[in-house]
Order: structure tokens, then sequence, then C-alpha cells
């Protein structure tokens, strides 16, 4: 399934390099959507031992940092990429998109897939199979993880959304999802109304004494309450 342990090795790491939550570069250099074309994706985590890169490394001629996403339509893939498309290899074409030197000599680690007439695709023998000799130990399976398939089909969206050369941040949930770690939730503790008592005065002597010689007046006289107050 891609990169073992990948929310470990990859994610978290990367967060503590660069100091932040991480972001998902959707490069300059990727093709506009079309619903009807089929597109070639590479997702760049880190090359050697970083999850930056600097500009000589790379063939746009600039530098980047984890997650950054390329995607080119396949059908504007010049002869040479085709063949290797009909090889299967449109990965390694990708590869040369993006970065310098061969994929073969492992210091790069990424992932690839495709979206193919709108639907995202998570498989890449040439890419998923692959390891990084510094942290990158491949699972063995072309399809990417379950946290990478998250952070394409977000990468996706924005790319499909906003186009090229946007930074999407990543929000609380899919950052627990690529974290391995649960959402923290807000403790809510049920606190019960409590209202400031009412004070209330005590009843005057001269009160109480009234209401006593009113009783007995009506006792005694047959009078009502009314006519003996007055």
């Amino acid at each position: 399934m891609g990169k073992k342990n990948w929310s470990i090795t990859h994610y978290r790491a990367a967060e503590t390099e660069l100091g932040e939550r991480p972001k998902v570069k959707i490069s300059a250099f990727c093709d506009p959507y079309d619903a009807n074309a089929d597109f070639a994706g590479i997702i760049v985590y880190a090359v050697k031992d970083s999850f930056k890169w600097t500009k000589t490394e790379t063939v746009t001629g600039w530098g980047g940092r984890f997650a950054y996403v390329m995607i080119k339509d396949t059908g504007k893939f010049s002869k040479s990429e085709l063949n290797q498309v009909g090889q299967g290899r449109v990965h390694d074409a990708m590869f040369r998109k993006v970065m310098k030197g061969e994929f073969g000599d492992n210091i790069v680690s990424c992932g690839g897939f495709a979206v193919m007439k709108g639907t995202t695709k998570y498989s890449s023998i040439w890419l998923n199979f692959q390891i990084n000799t510094s942290f990158a130990e491949s699972d063995w399976n072309q399809m990417l993880s379950e946290p990478e398939k998250a952070l394409v089909d977000f990468a996706v969206a924005g790319w499909k959304r906003s186009g090229s050369n946007v930074l999407l941040p990543i929000d609380d949930s899919l950052h627990a999802k690529l974290s391995g770690m649960p959402l923290s939730v807000p403790s809510t503790v049920s606190v019960a109304s409590t209202s400031p008592p009412v004070y209330q005065q005590p009843e005057s002597t001269v009160s109480v004494v009234r209401k006593l010689i009113c009783r007995w007046c009506c006792c005694r006289f047959s009078r009502s309450p009314e006519e003996v107050l007055l």
C-alpha cells in the first residue's frame, strides 16, 4: 500500500522538521483539469533525508517541500513519454518532469496516481513499489497507503477547484487522518445552572402581631379580615 508506516515516517516527521502543519502545494506546472482527459500525477514527500529540497535537485528550477503535487495531461506527452506510458512507466515520465536523476537512485520518496476521466486511481508499480534509502520503506503494494490516498484526494479536489500554483492548508479532520491520531475534541463539562439565591427579608414583628389580632377578631366577632385591618 505505498509507504510503510507513512503517517509516522512521513507526515509526522515532516511536521516536526518543518515546524508547522504541512500544506499541499499544487505545482504551477500542472495542466488544467478536463473531465474528459486522462492525467498522471506525482506527489513528492522528501529528497534524500529532508522534507525540503532546493532548485538544484529539480528540473522545474524551483525548490519544494513535503506534499508537492504535479498533475499532467497524458494526451500532451511527447512520443517518447507515450512509449513509456505504453510500457506501464507513466510515472517514470512524471518523475523526470519534477526531479533530476533517476528514480532508481532511491533518494526521492514520492507516490504516483492518476485521474482518469475525473476518477482518481491510486496505483503505480513504478513509484509505489520503490523505496527511499533514508526512511521510505515500501510495503510492496502498488496502491498508495490509506493516508496517502486521503492526501491525494484532497490535492486532486483542490486542483480541480482552484487550478495550478495553489497552496492548500490541511484542516483538523484531514490532519488527524494523516497523522494517524484521533481528532482531539474539547472536553465539555455539564454545569448545572446555579442562580444566586433570592434574599427574602424576614417578616417584621409588627406584621406578625397584626395577623394574629386579625385572626382573633375574625373568630371572636365574625368579622372579615378586611374590616379588622381598617
